[in-house]
């Protein structure tokens, strides 16, 4: 009895384990066979902004007795074997090279990304393979890659079909964001943000601005914009533009009218002058360029006689403007100033009055101030006596901070040459950072160095004291001579007549 109640336990519990197994079985097979029925989505993913996916149906899927199948929804795409062999490289290669036209018949949604819009999920899809591409994207770009998913696709790890899918699009694309940097090259102060120097006296600037874009997402536009203040004149023909690698080393040197264009869009005397280096589209073209990794513009200025004296100097901007298809962006670059000053003087006499017409002549060296050679400019005291420094072209003279030395090469009508060599000394002290829109730590006030000449009169003979009496006691000596001879004359003749 004992025996027979163990048997049929052993019969229960085998048949309960039979009856948990035999559900679990069923749903296995039933997750292998797909609903043909179901709807299928797609969530698109990108945390980068300014891009737009595309999204189109490229094949459907079709089963029947005996087998599953994509077809191409157009046959001219020529990607019903890349399908059907599941080779996803092949498939994306033949996509890739169909043209927008040929795949906006069977387009079904865009994706646009931006700060606040990072995914997007298509539902009620039908079944088939879907192709994500990249329609407009920013001017940064360097690589694109597209997308291609089935939908739905078989699930090994689940042994399941999976009726929705997502993309990371961001990790499909790359981009970067290039700087632009500009520097003074022969600056007088060893800083490339700043330098100071006089009327006339040539600047050398260069513009440093990164390559963007890659060799397959090609830039249609490359424009290196700068504008220069009212008193620096641009020297048209001084323009080197050259790609250089990483280290600086030349790669390229571009030709004018050729590989880019010099543009002066805003040229006046007197005025601002705005103009541009633009890189042709031919030349943005040749996959050199995106070799490269920097493009270099260097070009010359002189300080003009509109240039500003004193701390806040003469400045000097740029930026980059750079696109491709889809847009253009711009970059700000820094801002370089030229420093320059002005040197003046007043002309009096002992008691401080002011005198007109005396002439100074300024030179570099003391030298040059003893031999009066390489003057570098003259001035004539007014009316009040100041005297205003220009260049031989008559131009209101601006100076660089340093030792000056003047000289009275003309003095008033009836006064004394100063016969001193005047040192002048324009002290201007620079610091590293830009505090309260300059450089400049300390310059002469105003931006002006100033120094005072007296003139002594001329010193005559005086008519009413020791001179006047020469002549007096000169007179009397030979008016008795005279008397002297007259008298010896006379006797000799009453002497003579007797």
């Amino acid at each position: 009895m004992k025996n027979a109640r163990k048997i049929f336990a052993a019969f229960i519990a085998v048949l309960t384990l039979l009856v948990c197994v035999l559900p679990a079985s069923a749903a296995t097979n039933e997750n292998k066979l797909i609903d043909t029925s179901k709807k299928v989505s797609l969530t698109l993913n990108c945390n980068k902004a300014g891009y737009t996916f595309s999204v189109y149906k490229v094949a459907t899927l079709g089963s029947n007795a005996s087998a599953t199948k994509y077809t191409s929804t157009n046959a001219a795409y020529g990607i019903d074997e890349a399908l059907n062999k599941g080779n996803n490289a092949a498939l994306l290669t033949k996509l890739d090279a169909v043209s927008l036209s040929a795949l906006t018949p069977n387009a079904v949604d865009t994706f646009v990304s931006s700060a606040a819009t990072t995914s997007k999920k298509l539902t009620g899809l039908a079944q088939g393979v879907y192709y994500v591409r990249v329609t407009k994207y920013p001017a940064g770009t360097t690589q694109v890659r597209n997308s291609v998913i089935a939908l739905p696709y078989y699930n090994e790890a689940t042994a399941s079909w999976i009726y929705s899918g997502s993309i990371n699009l961001a990790t499909k694309v790359k981009d970067e964001t290039p700087s632009i940097t500009k520097k003074i090259e022969n600056s007088t102060k060893q800083n490339v943000n700043y330098s100071d120097v006089s009327l006339g006296d040539t600047v050398t600037y260069s513009i440093t601005s990164g390559v963007a874009g890659s060799a397959s997402v090609q830039l249609t536009k490359y424009v290196v914009n700068d504008t220069m203040s009212k008193g620096l004149t641009l020297d048209t023909n001084s323009f080197s533009v050259k790609t250089v690698n990483a280290n600086g080393d030349t790669l390229a040197t571009l030709t004018k009218g050729t590989d880019y264009d010099v543009n002066v869009t805003s040229k006046e005397e007197g005025k601002e002058t705005l103009f541009n280096v633009a890189l042709s589209k031919s030349y943005l073209k040749n996959a050199s360029f995106y070799s490269a990794a920097n493009v270099v513009v260097t070009f010359n200025a002189t300080l003009n006689k509109y240039a500003v004296i004193g701390t806040q100097g003469n400045p000097n901007t740029t930026n980059l403007q750079y696109g491709n298809s889809s847009n253009t962006l711009k970059i700000e670059g820094n801002t370089v100033y030229v420093y320059t000053y002005a040197i003046t003087s007043t002309k009096t006499d002992e008691a401080g009055k002011a005198l007109s017409n005396a002439e100074f002549t300024g030179y570099t060296s003391e030298a040059d101030a003893k031999t009066n050679t390489n003057s570098i400019a003259v001035g004539v005291s007014d009316s009040k006596g100041k005297v205003v420094y220009k260049n031989a072209k008559g131009e209101v003279m601006r100076f660089a901070s340093g030792t000056y030395y003047f000289v009275e090469t003309k003095a008033p009508s009836g006064y004394n040459l100063n016969g001193q060599i005047i040192k002048v000394e324009v002290n201007a002290e620079y610091g590293t950072v830009l505090t309260n829109g300059t450089y400049v730590t300390n310059c002469p006030a105003d931006g002006t160095a100033t120094f005072a000449v007296e003139d002594y009169k001329v010193i005559l003979p005086n008519t009413g004291g020791t001179g006047r009496t020469i002549i007096y006691v000169a007179g009397s000596v030979l008016l008795l001579s005279a008397i002297a001879v007259f008298a010896v004359r006379t006797f000799k003749k009453r002497k003579t007549a007797k």
